[in-house]
């Protein structure tokens, strides 16, 4: 269980288990004392929910609250939460995998191709993360189950997009637009009276649960559209699709049992172009529906698409 939003607003007593893996706080003629100095570390192992329950980062704080029983509650001993982002070998190495293919560094470039274990899968995208080749090498069925075939697809595509991803964005260059604007109005916490700086914290916690629960609300309506399926032209594959990204390739295994390694990479590829996710040798892309518009078209064509998804698993 996680303490109430604004605790310092609306404090109240909190027993070891409130408050999980950040930490206990323990308070004078409370049932749950052990140490007559209380504090608050909440910046052990913490994540965005988390965060959103807590002061944001700012200031050593200072004064008291006063807590139901009587009790104060010293706010010089607080350590406010802060966002840890995981820095696990599991992601380095994958990161690493993504940018360093047999050990050389991938510099930016105009493609970017991901093969499966097996090596007989090899699937190359643009810049933008769309297919513009597929290779399936000639005696596959003897490394790959026909069955296990569209599984061994959909993976080695989302690994070449996060390839393209991450190289591009590990050279993308910092917008000078990203960098905040200086603020001509900015006050020293330090100089504010403790009831304007509780003020103005509610103001920034509320700014923040309104932005977290829009997100939100974004997420289910995601999560609630339904399903489309594309049909490659010979119909031996079906992308599933929602929201405008892949979700799954599935496959008949009879079929895929039967065609010739250059017919099924061409008609692998057709299936991403039909998706609108794939460039036709002609170099078109072909949607078979709005993906919408935008005169950034690398932002456009991830926005909707978690592409690190598999990484926190």
């Amino acid at each position: 269980m996680l303490p109430s939003r604004n605790p310092f607003l609306r404090p109240a007593p909190m027993a070891p288990e409130e408050i999980g893996d950040a930490g206990a706080a323990e308070f004078p003629n409370s049932p749950h004392v052990t140490d007559p100095r209380p504090k608050i570390d909440c910046a052990a192992r913490t994540s965005a929910p988390v965060l959103l329950n807590w002061l944001p980062v700012g200031r050593p704080c200072a004064g008291t609250v006063e807590i139901s029983g009587g009790d104060t509650l010293p706010l010089d001993n607080v350590v406010l939460a802060k966002l840890d982002v995981p820095d696990t070998p599991e992601l380095r190495a994958r990161l690493t995998e993504l940018t360093c293919p047999d050990g050389v560094e991938l510099q930016p470039a105009n493609n970017y191709e991901a093969r499966d274990p097996s090596g007989y899968v090899f699937v190359t995208v643009d810049r933008s993360g769309k297919v513009t080749n597929v290779r399936i090498r000639s005696g596959w069925t003897d490394h790959i189950r026909p069955d296990a075939f569209p599984t061994v697809l959909f993976t080695t595509y989302m690994t070449a997009v996060q390839r393209a991803l991450a190289v591009e964005l590990s050279h993308r260059p910092e917008s000078p637009s990203n960098q905040p604007a200086p603020d001509d109005t900015y006050t020293d916490p330090a100089e504010l009276s403790f009831e304007e700086w509780v003020s103005r914290t509610q103001s920034r916690l509320n700014a923040i649960d309104a932005e977290y629960d829009a997100i939100r609300r974004q997420q289910q309506a995601r999560a609630a559209e339904d399903v489309t399926e594309i049909r490659s032209p010979l119909g031996y594959l079906t992308m599933h699709m929602r929201g405008g990204g892949p979700v799954s390739i599935n496959g008949d295994p009879q079929a895929l049992d039967n065609p010739s390694d250059t017919v099924l990479s061409e008609e692998i590829l057709q299936l991403f172009v039909r998706a609108g996710l794939g460039v036709a040798p002609d170099g078109e892309s072909r949607p078979t529906q709005s993906r919408g518009s935008s005169d950034d078209a690398y932002d456009e064509d991830f926005s909707e698409i978690d592409m690190f998804e598999d990484w926190n698993d």
